[in-house]
């Protein structure tokens, strides 16, 4: 299944409290999220949210001693690296790699059972599902949208409505619902990008970052006003943040 932009309705069943819709003057109609959803592909890039960019996980074969934290005989240790995430029967969930060699593999607790020839996993999953993608693009069309409403002064009518009245302003440290609260913060390059952090002018635009940031796998190079970040390592130079399509461009 490939993604494809969202429609008015599929808006509309996301943000059911936040809008008011309706076909008067004072209301959201279906025209203006359409306009919304047609602005969004200007700037969302499916390719950086869709299903087929690779996986960071790889898998691998090796031998197990119960009580030991060494793995033997391992197959290959391609594009596998220290710290990270390694399952497989007879190691313990959250189980990191400490250490490497040619055929070896030392892993962060002892092995529970001995097996010959047993299949690792490593690495974690950095895709995203079409429906993570789906959601994304609504919090982006929701942000877009609320920017056209606040462009054109509100509604009028009913202007204390929490979409026109989204205001965003920086970065969100926490929020409280009830008993919870969830803390979570954005990188500091959000807010030194000229085109990323037009995202923090409203709550969904913040959401849409945040739905985005955590899977960007490997190392990205911020380019801000022509200059590589501080600390470039010259092995990722050949890749760098595309601001424009909000997603990495390759350089030839």
């Amino acid at each position: 299944m490939s993604f494809v932009p969202p429609n008015a309705a599929q808006f509309k069943a996301q943000f059911v409290r936040d809008f008011p819709y309706g076909s008067g003057l004072d209301t959201v109609t279906d025209a203006d999220i359409q306009n919304a959803i047609n602005e969004g592909q200007q700037l969302f890039n499916s390719n950086d949210w869709d299903t087929s960019v690779p996986q960071t996980q790889v898998q691998t074969t090796g031998d197990l001693t119960s009580g030991s934290a060494v793995i033997i005989n391992v197959a290959s240790i391609s594009n596998i690296a220290v710290n990270q995430p390694i399952s497989g029967t007879g190691i313990p969930a959250g189980a990191i790699i400490t250490a490497l060699t040619a055929t070896t593999i030392t892993v962060s607790v002892n092995a529970t059972a001995s097996a010959t020839g047993e299949t690792l996993t490593i690495g974690s999953i950095s895709g995203y599902t079409v429906s993570e993608a789906q959601i994304g693009y609504l919090y982006l069309t929701a942000h877009l949208l609320t920017l056209s409403l606040q462009s054109a002064g509100g509604l009028g009518a009913l202007p204390a409505y929490g979409g026109q009245g989204s205001s965003g302003g920086g970065v969100v440290q926490s929020k409280t619902v009830g008993s919870i609260t969830v803390n979570y913060q954005l990188p500091d390059f959000v807010s030194k990008s000229p085109t990323l952090s037009q995202f923090m002018r409203t709550n969904y635009g913040q959401k849409y970052l945040q739905m985005w940031i955590p899977k960007r796998a490997g190392r990205r190079v911020m380019v801000v006003g022509a200059e590589a970040s501080p600390g470039l390592i010259n092995a990722n130079a050949g890749e760098i943040w595309n601001p424009n399509t909000l997603g990495p461009a390759q350089v030839p």
